[in-house]
């Protein structure tokens, strides 16, 4: 299977959930996530300016055996804040680091 056909049937497996691209476009506008709390499940927390202020670092946690502390040394989940922020920029965010 090439990467295009996966990237297809991954979009094809999203569309007509709850949590897929077209729900994205059902978030009313104006609640910000406020009151949301998010779990991102990824290399860590940010510690970027732009979205350190979203994560609970008191609920934070890593699963990682070598690497104890938190903080995203990949950038990945940093990244994935950053997009979860811009369509709910109230929302707090608690980062699982695997």
């Amino acid at each position: 299977m090439n990467l295009k056909s996966l990237a297809r049937r991954v979009r094809d497996a999203l569309v007509g959930s709850d949590w897929g691209p077209e729900y994205l476009g059902r978030v009313p506008r104006g609640d910000e996530g406020a009151g949301v709390r998010i779990l991102v499940l990824d290399t860590g927390a940010p510690t970027h300016k732009a979205v350190r202020h979203a994560v609970n670092r008191g609920l934070s946690r890593s699963f990682v055996l070598d690497e104890p502390d938190i903080d995203d040394h990949n950038g990945h989940a940093t990244m994935l804040c950053g997009i979860i922020l811009d369509y709910a920029p109230k929302a707090e965010i608690v980062c699982w680091k695997r």
